[in-house]
């Protein structure tokens, strides 16, 4: 099977990384960071640079010799900041939020089999705003939905969680899956579980994965002394708050009187 495939928003390739391990052909990649094109780059993949509000769909194709209707699949990840938890959650009324108009403007033009499209969750409660930057009853999602039922992609979509597939992280993400010619199209099923009779099918841990490297030779930051013998106070899945009060402030130094709650301080993960 031809699984020939675009990326756009493509930054240092990470969905596309994944995609290719599972046997996709990305053919090219493209972003305005000039940085992720000299990774693109360095890597041996081809990409073209630019803001995608700029670039022709016409223009990409024949870079990778592609007719309308020919791709396999097109793929990106609109800038997500508009829509998430962490920011203002402007949606749309931020110019970056409108570029998923030209992710539906390159499925529209280049027609491929499939699409998929990748965001942060708060993709799923983000709300258009009025002129007073008011939240109103629309939202975001029911409007990207629409354009795409208006180009008769059939859709699927839900936040998947990296830890669910054997990634040692917790990193919930949207993901949408399109298809052109109304084939049957689902979300992955969980491959890991936090409780499983089969340790092989429980979630990973970044002890898991990297503690064979603790002592390997290599390029690494280093801990001070000082740092370091804080750290070994602190219990796993704890913070700076564990630590006993009276060397609070030799070990947070300015920080201990700052505001906010600081939780990244002498942060230790869970084995």
């Amino acid at each position: 099977m031809d699984l020939k495939t675009i990326s756009l928003f493509s930054g240092a390739m990470g969905l596309d990384l994944g995609l290719m391990q599972a046997g996709i052909d990305v053919k090219i990649g493209q972003d305005l960071d000039n940085s992720c094109i000299k990774t693109m780059s360095a890597n041996g993949h081809k990409s073209i640079a630019g803001d995608i509000r700029n670039i022709s769909p016409g223009s990409i194709l024949e870079l990778v010799g592609m007719k309308v209707g020919e791709p396999f699949l097109v793929c990106g990840g609109p800038p997500c900041q508009p829509f998430s938890t962490a920011g203002k959650r402007l949606g749309i009324n931020d110019p970056r939020g409108s570029l998923f108009k030209d992710f539906v403007r390159m499925i529209d033009e280049i027609r491929p089999r499939f699409f998929v499209m990748e965001n942060v969750k708060g993709l799923m409660s983000s709300a258009l705003k009025d002129k007073n930057g008011n939240n109103t009853d629309t939202k975001i999602l029911d409007i990207i939905l629409d354009e795409f039922r208006k180009l008769n992609y059939k859709t699927v979509y839900g936040v998947l969680d990296a830890v669910n597939y054997g990634v040692p992280q917790f990193r919930e993400r949207f993901v949408m899956i399109g298809s052109r010619d109304n084939e049957n199209i689902f979300l992955p099923v969980p491959t890991h579980f936090r409780i499983h009779q089969n340790p092989a099918y429980r979630w990973t841990t970044l002890g898991n994965v990297i503690k064979d490297l603790e002592n390997a030779d290599g390029e690494c930051a280093m801990f001070s002394d000082s740092r370091l013998q804080f750290l070994k106070m602190v219990p796993e899945g704890g913070n700076w708050k564990d630590l006993p009060a009276d060397i609070l402030p030799d070990a947070m130094g300015g920080a201990y009187s700052s505001g906010g709650g600081k939780v990244g301080f002498y942060r230790r993960l869970c084995n």
